[in-house]
């Protein structure tokens, strides 16, 4: 029973409200980032039941999107893209949902990079009707540099900090929030580091469509080696503090 303590016996039966399903209970638990829980939760992809409903593309000899199970987080499955040694040298994933009219939005991904040599990205799009707006975070696996993109579609440097790559096979997760109403950036997260970039705007231009969200993961690769990233869960959180 809420707001009684837990060690209590014996105590007044009386209903102070109704629970339907336990779909309304995780709806309400939020984001499963354990170091920020906030935002409510409107898309949750953990690739249990493959790729359905995803857009993919590739480019280069031995580019490739799967589902894996060999490197996985708390669920049994992963996705795995693979960037190729020639050509554009990319593997992507992309997933646009309906979305509702809220201030703040944000994207979380759990993901593991395995022999680092490369550029990974995640972005979120997030359309109000009237204008889409455009947010993005990448890593860079040489310099272990992590930028933002700002208002003209430029990559920003924002913190130094390495990934964990090789077979340790270490998931991250990365969380970024952006204010479509003010049209900045309100925090970034990578695992416990919380990233100052509320000084950066986010990119906007007008396009008239149904309301919605879309969230990409990329794998770049530098074309000497077939670079492999995981992701281990997608999360789109919409009316964050």
């Amino acid at each position: 029973m809420p707001d009684s303590p837990d060690y209590q016996k014996y105590l007044p039966n009386s209903n102070r409200f109704s629970l339907q399903d336990m779909g309304e209970l995780a709806a309400r638990l939020g984001s499963v980032n354990v170091f920020d829980r906030r935002g409510e939760t409107v898309f949750y992809e953990t690739f249990d039941h493959g790729l359905s409903g995803w857009i993919t593309n590739i480019s280069g000899v031995g580019s490739s999107v799967s589902i894996s199970a060999s490197h996985i987080h708390r669920h049994p499955y992963t996705a795995k893209l693979v960037c190729g040694t020639t050509g554009n040298k990319f593997a992507l994933i992309q997933k646009r949902v309906g979305g509702i009219n809220t201030k703040r939005v944000g994207l979380e991904v759990c993901w593991c990079l395995n022999l680092g040599d490369n550029l990974i990205i995640c972005g979120l799009d997030v359309n109000d009707g009237v204008t889409n707006f455009s947010g993005a975070v990448d890593f860079n696996g040489v310099t272990n540099i992590w930028r933002v993109q700002d208002e003209n579609g430029v990559m920003q440097p924002v913190f130094t900090k390495p990934m964990e790559v090789g077979n340790s096979f270490i998931f991250i997760p990365v969380k970024i929030v952006m204010d479509v109403e003010t049209g900045y950036y309100v925090r970034l997260l990578i695992s416990d580091d919380n990233v100052d970039i509320s000084n950066l705007k986010i990119k906007s231009q007008a396009v008239a469509t149904a309301i919605n969200y879309s969230a990409l993961i990329e794998n770049l690769g530098d074309g000497s080696t077939l670079t492999e990233l995981y992701v281990a869960h997608i999360i789109i959180t919409a009316n964050e503090l």
